[in-house]
């Protein structure tokens, strides 16, 4: 989920893609965390919808667990 800074403030807005494309095309976001589930289903809901913009990233760190999945964090370049 995005990490979102407004007057020096953090907080994490939990409500999917849809949230968080409309926070990203205010450039509201600094950060962005994913986590990959190692399950490949065909088909479902894009990440980020409609965001229609190029949001360029600077990966910060890469977790890898036990349970096969994939923890991403990056820095939203502004």
């Amino acid at each position: 989920m995005p990490r979102v800074r407004r007057s020096s403030k953090h907080f994490w807005p939990m409500g999917g893609g849809i949230l968080a494309a409309s926070l990203l095309r205010e450039r509201l976001v600094d950060e962005i965390e994913v986590a990959i589930q190692p399950i490949l289903l065909g088909s479902g809901i894009p990440l980020f919808p409609d965001i229609g913009l190029q949001v360029d990233l600077q990966m910060l760190e890469c977790k890898t667990y036990k349970n096969g999945i994939v923890g991403l964090k990056y820095l939203v370049k502004h």
